[in-house]
């Protein structure tokens, strides 16, 4: 970030300064995480869902930081310290301030699915030009994005910001924060539905994002999304359409694709990724896009492609005593799954394929409908045996036996222990197995208690 003083920050947040702090000291980092505090850093003392950041103040101060806290958090500690009426706002104000400093191109991504891979997919590709930032794991929420924009400095070019939302006006906030000149949205479909009604509901949330730009902005719509292409009609921007479709503005068509490749033609030339599964096509396509109109060369673009990695726990191929497993733990809605129940359906292997499926969180009163339905895909394909786990298992089960799927292809378990202690039952030497689940149900221990097995234990069933 831009450094700045305590006379500044205060002029800037309305904050006052309490104790031994001159208000010429200077800073240029903020945190919320006492651990990453440091010289010239300001600590952020949050109140959280467990206890309050104000009972780290001592720990940040000791390695350096300045404290900045609500008033309420005033008689629990007796440091020097900034007070603000409302540390979180605080912390917004200090990133769009920040942002203002900066001529960095930012670039807002939004969507259902697809935000993280797409953002990680352009910063790769926009790196092979110029210097950038880009939202550290999924910072994509009211501290998130402020955290973000505060990375920017003097000689960033780029800074891709992934926005997401739990309720209608988050992103209009965030867009407030970040100043977004780029927009892209990836894809519409159901997914925290215990705070929005409807898809229709999720689709004006993601669209604040096409609204919040100004007449020189540019939004890039994915025109085989029909709530997405919808949104070109609120746009007062230029809009950018992409995907397969004949109308797309930028169309491309997928070339190849294998296990761990992808290859799509666009703008007269073929973009090869090295990423799991058809469904990152769309991704993959739009930040091909933007780099385009960026006035990348596609040897350029291709380059970024080159260095690309996946980000932990999305698609992630790992070879795990002879087994191929796909972590995809991060997270889990309708749509999510559905692609990674194409991709291993698609995979090609001499062994058999596993599915293994947390519950899918967050879907409100559709819940039970759309486990059901997940259970009913399940059951269409050539995968050998599918896993469900957690509450709503045996609404995964129950569709897939309602749809013809054989009692013997699947297995339901609300143990993580037993889920683990079965598994080297189901899958053997060339088998590939892959891991799904919402945040929340912490799939990625399947995988961490796959790796503790002893080597050799995966056996299979006799």
């Amino acid at each position: 970030m831009f450094a700045q003083t305590i006379q500044q920050f205060c002029e800037i947040t309305g904050a006052r300064y309490f104790g031994n702090l001159p208000s010429d000291t200077t800073f240029d980092r903020a945190v919320i995480d006492s651990r990453q505090a440091g010289p010239r850093s300001l600590f952020f003392a949050l109140p959280g869902s467990q206890t309050h950041g104000i009972r780290f103040a001592d720990a940040a101060r000791t390695q350096g930081a300045i404290v900045v806290a609500g008033k309420e958090a005033v008689g629990e500690y007796d440091g020097s310290m900034i007070v603000a009426a409302n540390p979180l706002r605080a912390l917004q104000q200090l990133a769009q301030f920040n942002r203002r400093q900066s001529d960095a191109l930012t670039i807002g991504i939004t969507g259902s699915v697809g935000k993280t891979t797409t953002r990680r997919l352009l910063t790769f590709v926009l790196s092979t030009v110029y210097r950038g930032v880009q939202s550290p794991a999924n910072y994509n929420n009211e501290l998130g994005v402020p955290l973000s924009i505060l990375q920017i400095e003097d000689d960033t070019e780029f800074a891709v910001i992934e926005m997401g939302a739990r309720n209608p006006g988050d992103i209009t906030e965030l867009c407030r924060i970040a100043m977004p000149e780029f927009a892209v949205v990836t894809h519409i479909a159901p997914s925290h539905l215990s705070s929005f009604d409807s898809v229709s509901t999720i689709a004006r949330t993601k669209q604040e994002l096409i609204e919040s730009m100004n007449t020189d902005g540019t939004a890039l719509l994915n025109a085989d999304d029909r709530h997405v292409l919808a949104m070109r009609d609120s746009a007062i921007c230029r809009v950018i359409t992409f995907g397969q479709s004949s109308d797309a503005d930028q169309r491309y068509k997928i070339v190849d694709v294998s296990n761990t490749k992808l290859v799509i033609q666009m703008g007269g030339h073929e973009f090869c990724a090295q990423i799991c599964g058809q469904h990152q096509s769309s991704s993959l396509a739009a930040s091909i896009a933007v780099a385009q109109e960026l006035g990348l060369s596609a040897r350029d673009i291709q380059a970024g492609l080159d260095d690309f990695e996946p980000a932990s726990g999305r698609t992630v191929l790992q070879k795990i005593d002879g087994i191929d497993v796909i972590d995809d733990t991060y997270n889990a809605n309708p749509a999510s799954v559905r692609a990674a129940i194409l991709l291993l359906d698609q995979w090609t292997t001499q062994g058999r394929k596993t599915f293994v499926l947390g519950d899918m969180l967050d879907l409100g009163e559709q819940t039970a409908e759309l486990h059901f339905a997940i259970g009913v895909v399940l059951s269409q394909t050539q995968i050998n045996h599918a896993v469900a786990y957690g509450k709503h298992a045996s609404d995964v089960a129950d569709g897939f036996l309602s749809a013809g799927g054989a009692l013997s292809r699947i297995s339901v378990f609300d143990s993580e222990a037993v889920l683990l202690s079965i598994l080297d039952c189901l899958i053997d030497h060339g088998d590939v197995l892959l891991v799904k689940g919402s945040r929340g149900m912490a799939m990625e221990r399947i995988v961490e208690g796959l790796r503790r097995l002893p080597p050799n234990s995966l056996r299979g069933a006799a």
